[in-house]
């Protein structure tokens, strides 16, 4: 039997996006990382941004064995005839059949597999909360991401406000960069957090914060970044990078 179904175009996109994101740590395409940012850049992240308020969906045809159908049915018509021959005999009534059995097809329902879309992600891709375009000139280059990562240590992981804070530090970017990018590293090291790529100084406050923080506490204890902690027990430092040091923020 075949059925269709209409899932989330967003969604897609993001599983998409977040499928991508685990490929390209794969050495195979290590010589092709700019060419798969651009493609995030220039193509998922604005089409995320087109269907930020739309309900857009795709459809989606599924061919499900007739087996997974009729089984359960069947199933079912047993339990109902059993019921009611039950029911007849406390009324003194003999049925006139033993009841009707399901007849024998090899399988069973739990041994029928079937593939389902799935509608969730794990991630979310960085969003820009008031709806605006995100145009991005140019990506942050390692003195700015060290900037960042210098002021979120600094802050223990804790901001309040994120746009707020990070605005403080667009000043302390170079020319082109926007607070969304800002923002959008922020989170990335948040998701570092969650795998246990680094920790900050006071990691039992900054769980404390989390568990303020609906959106960043899921995320902390989703499936996905419970496993990558299971792989990865060790906590390490920020990891900056070599040659450039960021500047003080006041």
């Amino acid at each position: 039997m075949q059925i269709s179904i209409e899932v989330s175009a967003k969604e897609r996109l993001e599983a998409i996006l977040e499928w991508v994101g685990k490929r390209a740590e794969d050495k195979a395409h290590e010589n092709n990382a700019d060419v798969i940012a651009d493609f995030i850049e220039k193509f998922i992240v604005i089409e995320l941004k087109r269907l930020e308020n739309k309900n857009e969906t795709i459809s989606q045809d599924i061919e499900i064995p007739d087996e997974v159908v009729i089984q359960p049915l069947l199933a079912m018509k047993d339990k109902m005839v059993e019921g009611f021959d039950e029911f007849l005999l406390t009324k003194g009534i003999t049925p006139q059949s033993g009841g009707s059995k399901a007849p024998a097809t090899g399988k069973t329902v739990s041994q029928i597999a079937t593939v389902a879309p799935s509608n969730s992600t794990g991630t979310k891709a960085p969003r820009n909360g008031n709806g605006h375009a995100i145009n991005i000139k140019r990506k942050l280059n390692d003195t700015e991401k060290n900037e960042i990562r210098a002021d979120f240590t600094r802050l223990n992981g804790e901001y309040e406000d994120a746009k707020k804070s990070c605005t403080v530090l667009l000043p302390h970017m170079g020319s082109e960069i926007t607070v969304w990018q800002v923002t959008g590293f922020v989170s990335f090291l948040h998701r570092e957090i969650a795998s246990n790529g680094f920790t900050v100084p006071d990691m039992a406050s900054y769980l404390k914060f989390l568990g303020n923080h609906k959106k960043l506490w899921a995320q902390y204890n989703s499936p996905k970044y419970q496993a990558l902690r299971a792989k990865n027990p060790g906590n390490t430092s920020p990891k900056f990078t070599k040659g450039t040091f960021p500047k003080k923020t006041a």
